[in-house]
Formats: structure tokens, C-alpha cells, sequence
């Protein structure tokens, strides 16, 4: 499965199967339409005007080649601990993926996790005036 955005024609393409072609299209709502394969199989979806849909940063996140991130480069970049990564992969809070004996992030998966997790800790108390 490959989502891109293209900025510039406010594109989002959602290829589900990729080797599959197209034998018909069907439009699904204004602006979207659903590629079907031979069998009726769906294996692409197309949002015109994504930008008005969908919050741009969000967009700009979806690409053709992902940048992926070592443990070591992920935990340098959000401040966060290896083990700490390491859980939330395993927890499914985050997608990665094993290459070799190394875990991988994917940059944008990472700051996606980062821009919505609840602030943590005590909240600071309010100062107290003091009598003078």
C-alpha cells in the first residue's frame, strides 16, 4: 500500500495494489473517486481537493518513500528513550518495522505520535502573591 499528496495538484492517492490496473472507475462522493480491478476489487482511491478535506499538515506527512528512522536517530529527534520507543512499537501506539536485528520508525509516524500524545506529568501550581 503506497498514500501520496501532491501539493500542487492537491492530489491524495491511496494505491492499495499497486501491480493491479484499473478496469473501471466509480466516483464515490464529490471530489473522490475508487479505481476497481477486473474483479470489482478495490485498488485505488483518489480525494480532488484533499486540502479542503483534510488538515494539510497531515498531508505533507503522506509520501511516496517514508523516511525511516533508527531507534537511536528516533529517540535523538523526539527525546524520547529507546526502551520508551521500543514499547510503543510493541504496544501498536506506533507502526515500525524490524530490518535485520534493528527497530525502524517512520519520521512521519513519529511526529504524528508526538503532536497528539496527552501532555504528561503534574501541572504547575499556580505562585501564591507574596506578603511583603
Amino acid at each position: 500500500m503506497r498514500i501520496t499528496y501532491d501539493e500542487k495538484t492537491d492530489l491524495l492517492v491511496i494505491d492499495l495494489d499497486e501491480a493491479a490496473s484499473a478496469a473501471r472507475s466509480a466516483f464515490l462522493a464529490p471530489n473522490s473517486s475508487a479505481d476497481l480491478d477486473e474483479r470489482g476489487r478495490l485498488i485505488r482511491v483518489v480525494v480532488a481537493s484533499a486540502s479542503g478535506l483534510y488538515d494539510r499538515a497531515h498531508l505533507r506527512h503522506a509520501r511516496a518513500n517514508p523516511v525511516w528512522l533508527q531507534l537511536a536517530d528516533a529517540a535523538e529527534e523526539s527525546g524520547l528513550s529507546h526502551s520508551t520507543l521500543r514499547q510503543l512499537i510493541h504496544s501498536g501506539r506506533i507502526a515500525g518495522r524490524k530490518v535485520g536485528r534493528d527497530w525502524q520508525v517512520a519520521r512521519a509516524v513519529l511526529q504524528d505520535y508526538l503532536l497528539s500524545r496527552a501532555p504528561s506529568g503534574r501541572p504547575a501550581k499556580a505562585k501564591k502573591a507574596r506578603r511583603r
